[in-house]
């Protein structure tokens, strides 16, 4: 999978909050792709707390939903099965969200094409950390997980996993960060060569 930058606060352009600027100038990065996704009332969760803990191994996996199956149906498996299944687990870091049905219309941010052909889009997403001490391949090995994801064919076409090399927060108790206090770096000048965005990714299906 390609490299990428995920921002998840979609919800925040629904509200055409200050916030939401910071959405608009990522989708208008003309070196990367980025299309935000709304997210409805209820449709996401926080497990945990551990938000901007830099010690934990994170990763991202977007979800998309196999065809035929119903939106309440995919909801609860990402929500009630594999969000469920890694909070037992002892996940130290775990939010899970269920995107609503893509609209152009409510994707008219300006400057940028929304072209999202319905192969390509996603439907959910895992954020989830683990503590370096017991780390990521354990808490995916545990017996709940395993459980959990035998039944993921019935649900899913693709599950993508991201690993995560840095988290900018773009709103703090309520309020929106400035970008210049964000401490956002370029990863290329890090010695990861042509990388400029924030997550890693391999794909799992």
């Amino acid at each position: 999978m390609p490299e990428l930058r995920l921002t998840l606060g979609g919800a925040l352009r629904a509200l055409r909050s200050p916030a939401a600027r910071q959405i608009h100038y990522d989708e208008q990065n003309v070196f990367s792709t980025s299309l935000g996704h709304l997210g409805l009332p209820g449709s996401s969760r926080w497990w945990t707390g551990g938000f901007g803990d830099q010690t934990l191994d994170t990763a991202v996996v977007l979800i998309r939903r196999r065809a035929g199956m119903t939106r309440v149906g995919f909801a609860s498996f990402v929500h009630d099965v594999l969000a469920r299944a890694l909070f037992e687990a002892g996940a130290a870091e775990l939010r899970s969200h269920v995107f609503a049905p893509w609209f152009p219309a409510l994707h008219n941010t300006p400057g940028v094409s929304h072209d999202n052909p319905p192969h390509l889009r996603y439907h959910g997403a895992l954020v989830i950390g683990a503590k370096p001490t017991e780390g990521m391949s354990s808490l995916l090995e545990s017996m709940p997980v395993t459980q959990a994801v035998l039944s993921q064919d019935r649900y899913c076409t693709a599950l993508h996993a991201y690993k995560v090399e840095q988290s900018v927060p773009i709103v703090i108790d309520g309020r929106p960060v400035a970008a210049k206090d964000r401490g956002f770096r370029d990863l290329a000048s890090d010695g990861d060569s042509g990388a400029r965005q924030g997550a890693r990714g391999a794909g799992r299906r």
